[in-house]
Parts: structure tokens; sequence; C-alpha cells
């Protein structure tokens, strides 16, 4: 409907690769009245150059 308004609250990668981290995002926006949330999902070899530095759950992690 013209007018309305849909909230959608950016998680990102602030999840820190934990479920239970971005259960509690989830829910912490809910509370903050959101409908929906998003995430980011990228491969990072296609985006970043081998030299750079990634979050301390990204380091080791195998590119799918």
């Amino acid at each position: 409907m013209p007018g309305e308004v849909y909230c959608i609250a950016e998680i990102g990668v602030n999840h820190d690769g934990k479920v239970d981290r971005a259960i509690e995002l989830i829910e912490a926006a809910r509370h903050a009245g959101a409908d929906a949330v998003k995430f980011q999902f990228f491969s990072a070899s296609s985006l970043l150059s081998k030299d750079a530095v990634l979050a301390g759950y990204q380091a080791g992690q195998a590119d799918s």
C-alpha cells in the first residue's frame, strides 16, 4: 500500500560469524520495530586483495 513503511535492519557482518550473535541481533532488531533484517554475503576472494586485513572470524576460513 502506498504510504506504508517497511523497516529493514542492516545486520551486515556484525554477527562475527556466530549464529548465537546473529540471533541476538535479529531479536534486537525485532524489539526495535524492524520488519526484516539483512545480512551481507559475498566472496572475499573476488572483492578483496590477498593482502587485505580480515576480521578475526574470517581469517583461515576457506572461501566458498
